[in-house]
């Protein structure tokens, strides 16, 4: 699943670049199966480095949208070889970013999995009598 649509590639690119980018037929307009490559790549990027401490898919926001548009502008750049620095420099942000959240250094606005506590571990009732290994359970073996 996507976190983000063309409509919000379109927000952050114009509708030339876009052809700049996803017109290797040069058929002067957008390769609408690139874009949605893309789109598709950068999701499951942010996927992967945040699938530890979420539920996937994540809800679509702000932030998970503009961090996928952000991948996906690098990817269709890179997929020309020409990634201005600006964009390398906007993906090495964002990855480090991921990074952290995936060690648990940064957040998401989403709602964290439910972490099973220690409490919740099941753990012998040391109220009871314990376990005494004597030679009637050595005769078992």
């Amino acid at each position: 699943m996507a976190y983000a649509t063309k409509a919000d590639l379109q927000q952050r690119l114009t509708d030339t670049k876009l052809v700049q980018l996803t017109d290797f037929g040069n058929t002067g307009s957008m390769d609408e199966a690139r874009i949605t490559e893309a789109l598709n790549v950068a999701s499951a990027l942010v996927d992967s480095y945040v699938a530890g401490r979420y539920t996937l898919p994540l809800t679509v926001s702000d932030q998970v949208r503009d961090l996928t548009v952000e991948l996906a502008v690098y990817k269709l750049h890179a997929a020309r070889q020409a990634v201005p620095e600006q964009v390398r420099a906007d993906h090495d942000r964002i990855l480090s970013f991921l990074k952290d959240v995936g060690a648990g250094r940064a957040s998401l606005d989403q709602s964290a999995k439910l972490q099973a506590s220690e409490l919740d571990a099941k753990t012998k009732d040391h109220d009871k009598k314990p376990d005494v290994f004597d030679t009637d359970k050595l005769d078992a073996y």
